[in-house]
């Protein structure tokens, strides 16, 4: 199933979360007489949803093993799921002021300019982490994030404080990366982070 998702181009989060909900699939129907159908599909969804686990999660579900039975059974297209509808939830959102006050309690240089970045462009922490000072037009104040959701490139704004932190944290390398990693004063050896390393 791996090797038919990196073929697709899936990113390495998503294969993970369908290897992870295929499998678990499968160790539900273990002892059981219930055969891999569309049938049994949909049963196992709703159960999710009796247990109380959100929308998005039981539609993770259903995505990754409608995958399974058509990109590795080679089974025929299957039938229309009923998924549950999208949840809508308002957001926490925090005043300016709270914003502000948080920002300028942060102290290490790091921490600060990832909270820039992430508050004053709109980023996610994985897209953070791959940013390049190239990648930051000063002059018409624009930040390219390189591969960002769906591995789509985009344009966001960037403001003078959000490269000044950047800027500060930078260690250099060939990769010309904005230093963000876990490890202080020293990026990994191939000038890549993780979402997780930082």
């Amino acid at each position: 199933m791996r090797d038919a998702l990196v073929a697709r181009g899936y990113s390495s989060k998503t294969i993970k979360a369908y290897i992870s909900q295929t499998e678990r699939f499968f160790a539900r129907l273990q002892g059981t007489e219930a055969s891999t159908n569309d049938a049994t599909v949909q049963k196992y969804a709703s159960a999710l949803l009796e247990k109380g686990l959100s929308h998005a999660y039981v539609n993770q579900a259903i995505s990754a093993l409608k995958f399974y039975f058509r990109h590795v059974l080679k089974q025929p297209k299957s039938a229309a799921y009923v998924r549950p509808k999208k949840e809508s939830k308002l957001p926490d959102v925090l005043s300016l002021n709270e914003v502000m006050r948080l920002l300028k309690a942060v102290k290490n240089l790091k921490h600060k300019a990832i909270l820039y970045l992430t508050y004053t462009s709109g980023l996610r922490v994985s897209e953070v982490v791959r940013l390049r000072l190239e990648d930051c037009d000063r002059e018409r104040k624009l930040l390219k994030v390189r591969h960002g959701k769906g591995r789509k490139d985009r344009q966001t704004l960037l403001s003078e404080a959000a490269f000044g932190g950047g800027r500060a944290v930078y260690r250099g390398g060939a990769a010309r990366r904005l230093a963000v990693s876990k490890a202080e004063g020293r990026p990994p050896p191939d000038g890549t982070f993780s979402a997780e390393s930082v």
